[in-house]
């Protein structure tokens, strides 16, 4: 008799690899296409943030053409006699030849006692009582004038040293240092006490001892008394065409002349010669069109749209920013500003073409600096309106660059956007995920119960199968 046969023990059916591939199956309609999509979005704001840190080099550099840096123009200066004085011109000085005399040269003060010690380690005064007033046994040092002046308190007793002098001024001050200079040999050696100002001018610069000092240093055997004041001095120049001595308080000097810096060494005269400095002008240009250049060719890069071939498909990959449009915004306007930049009054330099930059066929910046350094050289204040007018454009607070790349700007707006479509995407996936686990949580239930009834059926065949074969014999 034919007998009645199920599948092996239990189902027989790998019940945990087809619930993997069931969940498979629903991620790869479900889940892995939000994850492309959140890994699309984050390579975005990636390329975006690159974008960004390019913009603000740029607009570094396009700042330096500006009102406020002076103008795009480098200057150079030179003097006739370097040791009376030498300078240095920042973009922005004008041009020309200034015969500067300078009359004085500014000096800090420096006050130094007439006593001398053989050691540092001597003791100054033994026989001070040490339970006397404070007063009695200090010395005051003012250094400055007026409202500048700091004035130094050191108090003494039987066993300071001129060593615990300085240490003790060098603690409290802030205008002056105190030495010990030693006036003797090295085999015979006489310490002095000076202090020395750490300015010039007689404003900060002025040191001397406030007298009358304390009573019981004055008593007995006299000492800090007295002794050689080198006077502080204000700095006295003139230069032609200017009326009048000007005074200042220090030997550097860059309040006169807009953009020039003079250093007074000596008195005496020398002519100052201001001159375009051609060289670090196009440097300056060189870097501009660098940094330009470097957006343009990120922007390039990062829109590009390539297919290749996987496993006989045509797959089709997006550069991170070729769905977006904020990128080729910037590229776009910062283009027309160079294009629509003009120097009106002109002659032989007005637009930036004179300049010697001209577009090429990828977009980015050539730069002939031979052209360049010829229109610097033929027509200065043209190239300076020229560039000047384009920086105050793109780069101030409010300029197109800034527009962009501020807080809140255009390029943070863009971020922000695509950060809540990650956090929406990542919660899709979130919930998908759950579906998921839930799905796989029933189909295990089911295939449970599934095994357990062909247990049951199973059990059943075999006691139908015995039993049949017992009425046979």
């Amino acid at each position: 008799m034919a007998s009645i046969t199920f599948a092996g023990i239990a189902s027989g059916i790998d019940t945990d690899g087809l619930i993997k591939a069931t969940s498979a199956a629903s991620r790869q309609t479900k889940v892995t296409p939000l994850q492309k999509r959140v890994q699309q979005v984050t390579d975005t704001n990636d390329a975006l943030d690159t974008l960004t840190t390019r913009l603000l080099r740029l607009r570094t550099q396009v700042s330096k053409f500006g009102t406020l840096a002076g103008g795009p123009l480098e200057k150079s200066a030179s003097t006739s006699d370097e040791s009376t004085l030498t300078a240095a011109a920042s973009r922005g000085t004008p041009s020309g030849s200034y015969e500067v005399s300078v009359s004085q040269i500014a000096k800090n003060g420096v006050f130094s006692f007439g006593d001398r010690w053989a050691e540092s380690t001597a003791v100054i005064k033994s026989s001070i009582n040490n339970s006397a007033p404070t007063a009695d046994r200090t010395i005051k040092i003012a250094v400055g004038l007026g409202s500048s002046q700091e004035i130094i308190d050191l108090q003494l007793t039987n066993s300071t040293t001129p060593a615990d002098i300085v240490q003790a001024f060098n603690g409290k001050s802030t205008k002056a240092v105190a030495t010990l200079v030693n006036v003797g040999s090295p085999s015979s050696p006489s310490f002095a006490l000076s202090f020395t100002a750490t300015s010039e001018g007689t404003q900060e610069g002025t040191v001397a001892l406030v007298t009358p000092t304390g009573s019981e240093l004055s008593g007995g055997t006299p000492v800090l008394q007295s002794g050689t004041t080198q006077d502080a001095a204000d700095a006295e120049f003139s230069i032609t065409g200017i009326s009048g001595t000007i005074t200042r308080a220090t030997n550097t000097i860059n309040d006169v002349v807009q953009g020039l810096s003079l250093n007074l060494r000596s008195i005496g005269t020398s002519t100052v010669t201001v001159r375009d400095n051609v060289t670090g002008s196009t440097q300056l240009m060189r870097d501009f069109i660098d940094r330009l250049n470097e957006v343009i060719t990120f922007t390039n890069e990062s829109n590009q749209v390539t297919q290749e071939d996987q496993k006989n498909e045509r797959v089709t990959n997006f550069g991170p920013l070729s769905s977006s449009s904020v990128d080729e915004g910037i590229v776009n306007a910062l283009r027309s500003i160079i294009s629509s930049t003009q120097a009106p009054s002109g002659s032989s330099v007005r637009v930036f073409a004179d300049l010697g930059v001209t577009t090429q066929r990828d977009g980015t910046l050539a730069f002939d600096e031979t052209k360049f350094k010829a229109a610097v050289s033929k027509e200065p204040s043209s190239v300076e309106t020229l560039l000047k007018k384009f920086s105050d454009t793109a780069a101030p607070t409010g300029g197109t660059i800034d527009v962009y790349t501020r807080f809140n700007g255009l390029i943070d707006i863009v971020e922000n956007s695509n950060k809540l479509s990650i956090d929406s995407a990542n919660s899709r996936i979130a919930e998908a995920e759950k579906v998921i686990s839930q799905a796989e949580d029933q189909a295990r239930a089911r295939f449970a119960r599934f095994e357990s009834l062909m247990g049951n059926l199973q059990s059943q065949q075999s006691r139908l199968t015995s039993a049949l074969s017992s009425l046979g014999r």
